[in-house]
């Protein structure tokens, strides 16, 4: 009993540094938050939106590439590069504001190991008319119900400015 109320006491002594720095971080939002990290809280709140697995993917300085995964993705997909040629690259470039396919939204190369050969729903964020990045999610069901993608695409209107600021402390 004793060493169990220790290790608790310890555990609050290594949290104490982080409860205080994210404290501070609340007077300027923001400063904590890593590129990943706000990533992989969109691809969690968009995960329990739809219920469909999710990934957040960001313009790097080497293409599109995927930053954030739900619960429930591939977790091999994580650092992925998506080819220019692939729907979500297209989409992000150049598409339409949202886009049903059943290619793989990565390509096809990285669909051979991974398994995203089912039906996807992706959409682009945007922040201030330029496309920054865009998601991949896969319902459970066929399609994505009309109440769950309006309320995806208001979260990736509110998580663009964060995600912009975090991509640019981490570039």
């Amino acid at each position: 009993r004793a060493s169990a109320e220790l290790d608790r006491l310890l555990e609050g002594l290594e949290r104490r540094p982080r409860l205080a720095a994210m404290a501070r971080a609340g007077l300027n939002p923001g400063r904590l938050e890593t590129l990943e990290s706000v990533a992989h809280r969109l691809a969690f709140e968009l995960e329990a939106v739809t219920g469909g697995d999710v990934i957040v993917a960001i313009m790097l300085s080497p293409g599109l590439t995927v930053v954030g995964l739900g619960g429930t993705a591939d977790s091999r997909l994580e650092g992925a590069v998506a080819p220019p040629e692939s729907p979500l690259a297209r989409l992000v470039l150049d598409g339409p504001p949202v886009l049903h396919t059943d290619e793989p939204p990565l390509g096809w190369r990285a669909a051979d190991r991974r398994s995203q050969t089912r039906p996807a729903v992706l959409l682009p964020m945007e922040l201030e008319g330029s496309r920054i990045g865009g998601v991949v999610i896969w319902p459970r069901g066929r399609q994505l119900p009309a109440t769950a993608l309006g309320q995806a695409e208001q979260a990736l209107r509110r998580a663009a400015p964060r995600v912009s600021r975090a991509r640019e402390t981490s570039e």
